[in-house]
């Protein structure tokens, strides 16, 4: 719990690196808990992301789990295909 607490403070310090593998965000677009995430505010963190919006709330793979299972089989066949 501690250290939980301590390395989450130190990571909000120092800047994460950016992921330049290809990224997948899955969001709810009535998420009450978090705002959405714009790409301007992405971009910075991922090279390569793609964002998607669902009809939805904050537990969105639980309230869509055939749409979210869709879109993530989707997005790791193009991967594949691009990979080839």
């Amino acid at each position: 719990y501690r250290a939980f607490l301590r390395d989450a403070i130190n990571q909000v310090r120092s800047r994460p690196k950016k992921l330049h593998c290809p990224l997948l965000v899955l969001w709810g677009d009535g998420d009450t808990f978090l705002l959405s995430p714009t790409l301007d505010e992405i971009d910075p963190f991922a090279k390569h992301a793609t964002v998607r919006f669902l009809d939805g709330g904050h537990w969105i793979f639980r309230e869509r789990p055939a749409e979210v299972n869709e879109l993530m089989d989707s997005f790791l066949a193009e991967l594949s295909l691009e990979e080839r």
